[in-house]
């Protein structure tokens, strides 16, 4: 879900931690150590599975959002393997990457604002411009403001 709907890789994934879940606000803070955090806003799903997560390791000291039974109740506190949040989606024929490219393609193509897309996925200015060519084939319009 975190792939398909907010476009977080996995290492963003596996950096979730519980603090950064706003429940009052719906928002989930993306931590980036090579750019700023970026807020995202977020479903019902972790809600869920942290009741879930809550009812199998009540216990559970582990600061981050994602865990399985190996780290929920390991007192170093680990991060979940990057296979964990893989294995599930390989099964289904699908790749984080693929997820992520599709989503950023997706929003790219409802925006022709660069620092837009930089914020909210937390990719390169370069990279941002790429996704905006690619979405909009027949040239982006330019910026009134610059002219």
């Amino acid at each position: 879900m975190f792939a398909a709907v907010h476009a977080l890789s996995v290492p963003d994934q596996r950096g979730l931690l519980i603090e950064d879940l706003n429940r009052s606000t719906g928002r989930l803070l993306v931590r980036r150590p090579e750019s700023s955090t970026t807020p995202s806003t977020w479903t019902n799903s972790p809600t869920a599975w942290l009741a879930e997560r809550y009812q199998r390791w009540p216990t559970s000291t582990n600061p981050y959002l994602l865990v399985t039974a190996r780290t929920a109740v390991d007192d170093t506190h680990p991060m979940v393997c990057p296979n964990a949040i893989t294995k599930s989606l390989r099964r289904q024929s699908l790749q984080v990457t693929r997820l992520r490219v599709d989503r950023v393609l997706d929003e790219a193509r409802h925006t022709a604002d660069p620092l837009h897309l930089v914020r909210l996925f937390g990719i390169s200015p370069i990279t941002a411009m790429r996704y905006l060519r690619a979405a909009h084939p027949g040239g982006l319009r330019p910026d009134p403001a610059q002219a």
